[in-house]
């Protein structure tokens, strides 16, 4: 199969369940493309059948009604404790010049201090890949689990997550397993989560370049590489570096890519 044909099938095949892509060119051309087939259309049918089935699943389990107001009230209790720690006394005399040319000549060395730790604490990007690479094997989580595109983007955006502001068209048009927010050495991380036909996941990780050492320049080419198991991809947009990590052979994800 050649590489186009490739692109047709994995787009006919990871279009939502729903049908509601379908009216997207290139996904109408996918289906034309396979519509010949008349085996392969019958198996793009049973998966849509049973995807819609995972979808409605999920969509009818519900939280625990208590949840919610647990996790508030340990918020307020945190937040309150916070609060009361943080609050000094001023100390009652009145500061001489000599009070004052010492807290100057403090701040200057703090400053100096604060921007060599804002420094020191950039993430390297190949400790990141390693760490991102180990929950992709291990198992990710998921704090919001959907195979809509839409509900999981909400969920991102509501939680001011970092996130691609585009993504390369045959990616984007995959179906969804859900997202999540990690926190990695005090650096914030945001997982969407793509499936491929058969449940096969492509974990997309994104983080903003500013808190990275060794980060690819803003536009460049993903780069691809091996780790573990993986092939992993590595490319910064605007503020933000993505990192993404599937099982499928660099090809593959060469393809979805849409790099040469």
């Amino acid at each position: 199969m050649n590489p186009e044909s490739d692109k047709h099938r994995l787009l006919a095949r990871a279009a939502s369940p729903s049908g509601k892509d379908d009216h997207d060119p290139e996904i109408a051309a996918a289906h034309e493309a396979i519509a010949a087939d008349p085996e392969l259309a019958a198996e793009l049918t049973a998966e849509r059948g049973a995807d819609l089935a995972i979808s409605e699943s999920l969509r009818a389990t519900e939280p625990p009604p208590e949840l919610e107001e647990q996790l508030l009230s340990t918020l307020r209790e945190t937040r309150r404790a916070a609060v009361a720690a943080n609050i000094v006394e001023a100390p009652p005399n009145a500061f001489s010049r000599r009070h004052w040319l010492g807290m100057a000549a403090a701040a200057a060395l703090t400053t100096g201090i604060a921007y060599t730790w804002h420094r020191s604490k950039q993430l390297p990007l190949s400790r990141l890949v390693a760490t991102l690479a180990n929950y992709s094997i291990e198992g990710v989580t998921l704090s919001l689990m959907s195979m809509e595109k839409e509900e999981v983007v909400d969920w991102l955006v509501s939680n001011q997550a970092p996130r691609a502001s585009t993504l390369p068209p045959a990616l984007d048009a995959l179906g969804r397993k859900g997202c999540h927010i990690y926190d990695i050495e005090g650096h914030r991380v945001s997982l969407e989560c793509f499936l491929l036909p058969g449940m096969r996941e492509i974990h997309l990780f994104t983080t903003p370049t500013a808190g990275l050492s060794g980060a690819p320049s803003d536009g460049s080419q993903p780069k691809l590489s091996s780790i573990d198991s993986l092939t992993s991809a590595v490319w910064s947009q605007g503020e933000n570096t993505m990192i993404l990590l599937t099982s499928e052979p660099v090809e593959m994800t060469r393809s979805l890519l849409g790099t040469a």
